[in-house]
C-alpha cells in the first residue's frame, strides 16, 4: 500500500508543478499578445506619419540637360533619363 501512496504523491506533486507552469505560460502568452497589439498600433502610426511626410516633402523639379545631341530630363535620382520618350533631338525635324 505504501507504493500506491508514493505513486499518488508523485502524481500530485507533478500535477502541482504543471499547474504552476501553466499559470506562468498563460501570463507570458498574455504579455506577448499585448505587445503584438502595441506593435500593430505602432506600425499604423508609422505608416500614417510616413505617408504624411511623403506628401509634404517637396518634389524636385526635373532639370533639362544636353546629352548626345538630345535634350533630356534628369530623373529624381539625378541620373540622366535614357528612355527615348524622355529625350528629344535638338536637331531640326524633331
Amino acid at each position: 500500500m505504501t507504493e500506491i501512496n508514493e505513486v499518488a504523491e508523485r502524481v500530485a506533486a507533478r500535477r502541482a508543478e504543471l499547474d504552476e507552469e501553466e499559470k506562468l505560460l498563460a501570463e507570458r502568452l498574455d504579455a506577448v499578445r499585448a505587445e503584438r497589439e502595441e506593435l500593430v498600433v505602432a506600425m499604423r502610426v508609422w505608416e500614417r506619419m510616413h505617408a504624411k511626410l511623403d506628401a509634404e516633402r517637396p518634389r524636385p523639379r526635373q532639370r533639362p540637360c544636353r546629352w548626345a545631341g538630345a535634350v533630356c530630363c534628369w530623373s529624381r535620382t539625378g541620373r540622366r533619363a535614357r528612355a527615348r520618350r524622355s529625350c528629344r533631338r535638338t536637331t531640326s525635324g524633331s
